[in-house]
């Protein structure tokens, strides 16, 4: 069975151009991963960036704030 022509012909079938070895497809799978992760470092870092700038925000605010009272104290 093993030694068939009809499985010599699934086998020829299977190199064919139409249907490229599977080591490509790895290869795009790992890309698309380091896509992923990049995207998600950057909405991180800004993510990140949005909540120092409005806790400065707020600092600054609170502070001004502060010394107004203490003005009119």
């Amino acid at each position: 069975m093993a030694g068939t022509p009809t499985s010599n012909g699934e086998r020829a079938l299977h190199r064919s151009p139409e249907h490229p070895p599977r080591s490509h497809q790895p290869r795009l799978w790992q890309a698309q991963r380091l896509r992923h992760d990049h995207d998600r470092s950057c909405s991180v870092f800004s993510r990140l960036r949005r909540d120092l700038l409005l806790v400065h925000r707020w600092r600054v605010h609170r502070q001004g704030r502060h010394r107004r009272l203490l003005g009119l104290s």
